[in-house]
């Protein structure tokens, strides 16, 4: 019998040690903030959204190694386009220029609402920014929905200048024309332009601005004209394509363009 009682206990100690083994290990606790994701981003494909149309926006808080934050606080800034823009909310909390405060729920998210005006406009940009501090943030990270009453970008000349024709340190004004569905310029248009030149190729600057592989937003005069000054270098490649693009939104554009010179 004593015998029988001792298996038993053995028994019993072997199956808890297994069952304890068995058992899934407690999830670590996630660790300090180190980069937020904002989604969708862009909120939406520029132009795309119709009036007093409302996007969900969520914002997640990330340790180093991408696992949620909760309760983490993060700083909201809603910045509209200078000419009226949407709007922005977290709840019934309307975000501003001046950074607010809000805590990540359980699941280390923000739920932000962004909302465009009843009356669209023709052009303009509206930022959400996210960042750790109220000012002088370490983490910092955009946004975006841009308006777009453009529909297709017209430049002139085209390509830049006949094949090889371009001698050193030759220069060509560019001109770049945003247009709307009836064919007529569209003032204070915002367009991202970048460029690509050649292995020793030219380049490219709108006024001091030089023009670079990243895209940069100008903006069109009264007539939605943007002015570009394509320059050869001292001593030209023997071969090569430069390029220079135009773009409604800095990514996921829907009005793209180009203009080229070939050496």
């Amino acid at each position: 019998m004593r015998a029988n009682r001792v298996a038993g206990v053995a028994m019993v100690i072997g199956l808890s040690i297994a069952a304890i083994s068995a058992a899934p290990l407690e999830a670590h606790a996630a660790g300090p903030v180190a980069n937020y994701v904002l989604s969708p981003s862009p909120i939406a494909a520029a132009g795309s959204l119709a009036a007093s149309a409302t996007v969900a926006v969520t914002l997640t808080a990330e340790d180093s190694t991408t696992a949620p934050v909760p309760g983490a606080t993060v700083y909201l800034t809603f910045k509209h386009s200078k000419t009226g823009g949407g709007s922005a909310l977290v709840g019934t909390t309307a975000l501003a220029l001046k950074a607010q405060p809000f805590v990540t729920d359980g699941s280390g998210h923000i739920a932000i609402s962004y909302h465009t005006p009843s009356t669209l406009l023709a052009n303009g940009e509206d930022v959400i920014t996210a960042q750790n501090t109220a000012s002088s943030p370490t983490i910092r990270v955009t946004d975006h929905y841009i308006f777009n009453g453009v529909q297709k970008y017209k430049i002139h000349p085209h390509p830049i200048a006949s094949t090889g024709t371009l001698g050193a340190n030759a220069s060509v004004v560019v001109t770049l024309t945003a247009l709307n569905s009836s064919g007529s310029g569209v003032p204070g248009a915002v367009v991202y332009l970048l460029f690509l030149p050649t292995t020793g190729g030219g380049s490219a600057s709108v006024g001091t601005t030089a023009l670079t592989s990243t895209p940069q937003a100008f903006t069109a005069n009264g007539s939605g004209v943007i002015s570009i000054t394509y320059k050869i270098p001292g001593v030209p490649p023997t071969s090569g394509i430069d390029t220079i693009k135009a773009r409604s939104a800095p990514t996921h554009p829907i009005v793209i363009a180009s203009d080229t010179y070939t050496f």
